[in-house]
């Protein structure tokens, strides 16, 4: 007694319960008989073997490698979060960070961080950092610096920029608050 699948070209295999394992390779050896409705080989395996009984399973590949689709899935961009960061501990002291001075324009303050060279493997190459992140990774700055630039030749080095007179206009704020404030 012998049952014949056929190429199941673009359908998800179904899972049989299996009593006895098989052996994979020797179904084309079975039947290699082909289908008018399928270009593929279709196998016939058999149900019964002595005293034992074998439901059919579908071995065969989703795809048939001469059909299989032109695309290729390739892995996400290995991007950087906060969890990365907990999973490959770094320990960096915090002398080994340098930090610039400050330089300006009409518009912005500027400052650049050098990063010491196994922190910089934890840098994404194609994204900006948050202010959570890249104080996660042991930068220290004061409130408004934004992660605005990478530096395609040294990707160590993180570029740094907030509005002019930041500090100030922030005091200002929280002032114009405390008036307002009830006593």
């Amino acid at each position: 007694l012998a049952t014949t699948t056929s190429c199941p070209t673009r359908v998800a295999p179904s899972r049989p319960s299996i009593t006895v394992p098989t052996v994979a390779p020797l179904r084309f050896l079975l039947n290699t008989g082909q289908s008018p409705s399928c270009p593929h080989p279709t196998v016939s395996t058999p149900t019964t073997l002595p005293s034992l009984l074998v439901s059919a399973p579908s071995h065969q590949p989703r795809y048939p490698l001469h059909c299989a689709p032109r695309f290729v899935r390739r892995r996400p961009p290995n991007l950087i979060n906060s969890q990365k960061l907990i999973e490959k501990p770094v320990v960096v002291d915090m002398g080994q960070i340098q930090y610039s001075e400050k330089y300006f324009d009409d518009t912005y303050e500027y400052r650049h961080v050098v990063l010491p060279p196994e922190v910089a493997k934890l840098l994404p190459k194609n994204r900006l950092l948050s202010e959570n992140e890249w104080r996660a990774i042991g930068v220290q700055q004061s409130r408004g610096w934004v992660h605005y630039a990478i530096h395609r030749p040294e990707p160590h080095i993180m570029l740094f920029r907030r509005p002019l007179n930041y500090q100030q206009l922030q005091e200002a704020a929280a002032a114009a608050a405390g008036q307002m404030l009830p006593k």
